[in-house]
């Protein structure tokens, strides 16, 4: 889409950040999307994908918490992939939690696992049975990583309290503008 790449533009030449607020919720989201894929591999790395999936996939602990092998591999994640993905988690925690928008974590991690955690080989399209199969792994692994508590999360970012006060305002601002609308997230369509 056009204003999707637009916007990407914006953000890779300019120094600032553009002006977000009269954009259409779908244009943000493309752009998201759209930068997740640009990157050489998934934020999950392929050395990691086997770690990832067989933690999300153990049976979690007996106090009913995300299981502890989903921590010990954001663990070894690469800082840049593990401060990116705690921003995401926490961003998409923030949406989730907004009444207006209507987009629980089960969707986020439809939407997101293909591009989030990504396939267990670089050339996913040779084997399109696996491809099928990894699809719900994606799944797993993503709604994981969205049930940590943001706290966890929260340690690889050192938001401060004015940057945190000023996003939960625009997800609410944003929520309420596009439920008056009645705009649905649908990612899917970019």
């Amino acid at each position: 889409d056009r204003d999707v790449k637009a916007l990407k533009e914006k953000f890779l030449r300019n120094n600032g950040i553009p002006n977000l607020q009269e954009l259409d919720v779908h244009v943000l989201c493309g752009c998201v999307k759209d930068f997740l894929r640009s990157l050489r591999e998934p934020l999950i790395p392929l050395f990691l994908w086997s770690t990832f999936s067989n933690a999300a996939q153990t049976i979690p602990t007996d106090d009913g918490d995300t299981n502890k092998e989903v921590y010990m591999a954001i663990e070894k994640l690469p800082q840049a992939n593990r401060d990116t993905l705690a921003y995401l988690i926490m961003h998409f925690q923030r949406i989730a939690e907004c009444p207006e928008v209507k987009m629980p974590l089960t969707n986020f991690a439809k939407i997101f696992g293909p591009t989030i955690v990504g396939y267990s080989s670089s050339e996913p399209e040779q084997q399109q049975h696996k491809m099928f199969a990894e699809t719900q792994i994606q799944y797993s692994v993503m709604f994981s990583l969205l049930s940590i508590p943001t706290d966890y999360w929260n340690k690889f970012i050192m938001l401060d309290q004015a940057t945190e006060q000023e996003e939960k305002k625009a997800i609410e601002t944003y929520g309420s503008k596009f439920y008056q609308r009645k705009i649905i997230f649908n990612f899917n369509n970019n």
